[in-house]
């Protein structure tokens, strides 16, 4: 397995991840597991370490049995949207940070 195909099996584990106990998109399937399940089941749908250690397994797995282009395109797609997303925090963070010193700089002429 190469460096490059682990370090996109480590960014697709995390997009999975946060996919699975984070997002608005599966927020109906967790609530509909956190009703019907004892409470270290429905715990799990919320926590991003208890999650990981699954995602992991499953991910490096499939990493492992599954044919190098299918597994290369898959995991580049999720760690793509892991990037994506993480830029998408920073760029909304430069724009608050701009927007307060300009208003500040205005209070200040």
């Amino acid at each position: 397995m190469s460096t490059l195909l682990v370090v996109l099996l480590i960014g697709a584990t995390m997009r999975l991840t946060r996919l699975l106990t984070t997002d608005a998109l599966l927020e109906p399937g967790r609530a509909w597991i956190e009703r019907r399940s004892p409470a270290k089941v429905a715990y799990l749908t919320r926590c991003d370490w208890c999650m990981s250690v699954w995602v992991g397994f499953a991910v490096f797995g499939l990493g492992w049995y599954a044919p190098d282009t299918a597994v290369l395109v898959v995991s580049g797609a999720l760690t793509a949207a892991l990037v994506t997303g993480w830029a998408s925090l920073v760029t909304q963070a430069i724009e608050v940070a701009m927007v307060t010193v300009w208003e500040r700089d205005k209070e200040d002429v």
